[in-house]
Formats: C-alpha cells, structure tokens, sequence
C-alpha cells in the first residue's frame, strides 16, 4: 500500500505488532481494538487485515464488519487474507481442538461460508483460496493435514531442514505458484486448469 503513496494507519492491541508497523513505514499505528476504531465514519479509503478474521469468533464477526464498514468510505474497497477451514467447533476431538486453538484459530469458516457472511454487506465479492497447491514450509510445519496431500516421508523430510533450507524452499515454492499462473496452470486461486 506505501507504493501507492497511501497515508497507511494499523491498528492493532498488541503494542509489539504497532511498533514493527511503524518500522515497516505505517504512517501510524493505533492501539485499539477492531471492533470500536477512534476514527469517523467513512474516513477510509481501503480497510484491509491479513489473519485477523479466523482469529474472531464467528458469532461476533459482523460486530467487526459492521465497524470496518461504517469507517469505509462510500466507493471503499476492503480486502482481507482471512484463515479459512471447514470446521465444527462443538465437534472437534480433544486433540484436534488443541491442535487448531494453539494460534487462536478460534473462527475458521469454510469459503462458501465466508463468501455468504461478505455478501449480506457488499454487492461484489470475491472469494480466492490463495494458498492452493504451493504450501511453504511453515504451513508444512504447522499443519498436519499438510501430510494427507504431499505425503509423510515428503512432510518428515522437508521438516528437518535447516533455516537456509527454509528460506529457499519458500522462495522455490513462490516461483513456483506465480510460474504456473503466469502459464495458466492453475488460477490465482491455486486451483488447477485442466
């Protein structure tokens, strides 16, 4: 957003995550929560997050929508990287609730799910599943079910490398998913086209 000469303000409740915003050139960085931002009605062009809507509550979601929308100027535009999974909280296992709650992961929906709470609000919406067939390392880590599409002796392997390791396998792994687009083998979505 700073190439494009924005006047760009985080917010954010963690005081550790306002400081690194004004050291990555956050013009500003406000401590409060998303769901009352200090700020007037429509006083924003774009209101973007990136991992924040999983991290809500489903029953409590439009709460932050409905205030997202209100500091949304008229011809506004939002985007958001939202954490997506098909869950059912009240019937998830012991260890698979641990397992998904260790980073807070307390509203994953499914997309059908996240485009219909979206359209209740906005004409036009666009639902992409961005991670597709192109995981990175730390999705590999982090997520077991990784191991049902690439394989365990793949998962362990590519577990024990080291962090220069890691940082190559991502940077092999984002070439790879912007080749295939760029040739139409798969779609921004990272779904195939066959």
């Amino acid at each position: 957003m700073k190439s494009k000469n924005v006047y760009l303000i985080g917010i954010d409740l963690s005081e550790k995550a306002l400081k690194q915003a004004l050291l990555s050139g956050y013009d500003e960085a406000i401590s409060c929560d998303g769901f009352d931002i200090p700020y007037p009605d429509k006083a924003f062009d774009f209101v973007i997050s990136l991992d924040v809507l999983g991290h809500i509550k489903n029953e409590i979601k439009d709460i932050y929508l409905c205030e997202w929308i209100r500091v949304l100027k008229d011809n506004g535009e939002m985007l958001h990287g939202i954490e997506a999974d098909d869950i059912d909280y009240c019937r998830l296992l012991e260890k698979e609730k641990e397992h998904i709650l260790i980073d807070g992961h307390v509203g994953l929906e499914f997309f059908d799910k996240v485009e219909e709470r979206f359209k209740k609000y906005f004409a036009e919406v666009i639902v992409e599943n961005c991670v597709g067939s192109c995981y990175n390392w730390h999705d590999i880590q982090k997520y077991q079910k990784t191991e049902d599409r690439i394989g365990k002796k793949i998962r362990d392997y590519i577990l024990t490398f080291t962090p220069e390791q890691v940082r190559a396998f991502n940077t092999a792994m984002l070439l790879m998913r912007n080749l295939l687009v760029k040739d139409n083998m798969i779609g921004k979505s990272g779904d195939l086209c066959l």
